[in-house]
């Protein structure tokens, strides 16, 4: 046998091994995707869990359908209701933020309940901010004006109600 035939083979073996290496990075890249997109369901069903608590549910029911006193007035009970509210808002928005978990379904499901909260309790949170000397609730801040911009572009119509 040639040396010529040896090369041809040495060539083939090359051209296999390329298609191989080639063939595995796709598969690889492609469980590495399904392994994110587990994650992100994951994170939000969380998310949904946790906004759809009972305890959740009666905090928002609370700051919303009450007339709250001004910031320097409000009660200890007060401040654990606004601050459960709060803070899980600012989670969701630093998931929302860094992509954890998708914007477009988090904002189609809670737009509307992220604006009415934010505009209750800015007043409270903008106070904790010059309180504590930080930008504490920022991230509950971006969520609202991104929920602002998603309803407007998406539903209009609750825009004008």
């Amino acid at each position: 046998m040639s040396s010529d035939f040896w090369a041809a083979v040495s060539s083939l073996a090359t051209l296999v091994g390329a298609v191989v290496v080639s063939i595995a990075a796709v598969l690889a890249y492609l469980q590495l995707r399904e392994m994110a997109t587990a994650r992100s369901l994951e994170a939000f069903s969380r998310v949904i869990d946790g906004l759809t608590t009972e305890e959740m549910s009666k905090a928002r029911r609370y700051i919303l359908s009450n007339n709250l006193p001004p910031p320097d007035e409000i009660t200890p009970a007060m401040y654990d209701q606004m601050h459960k509210l709060w803070v899980a808002f600012d989670n969701v928005g630093i998931m929302v933020a860094f992509k954890m978990i998708p914007e477009r379904v988090v904002l189609e499901m809670f737009h509307s309940t992220i604006i009415r909260c934010w505009q209750k309790l800015e007043p409270y949170i903008l106070h904790e901010r010059r309180k504590r000397k930080t930008t504490y609730q920022v991230y509950f801040e971006d969520l609202y004006h991104r929920s602002i911009r998603y309803r407007d572009m998406h539903h209009p119509e609750e825009a004008k109600g």
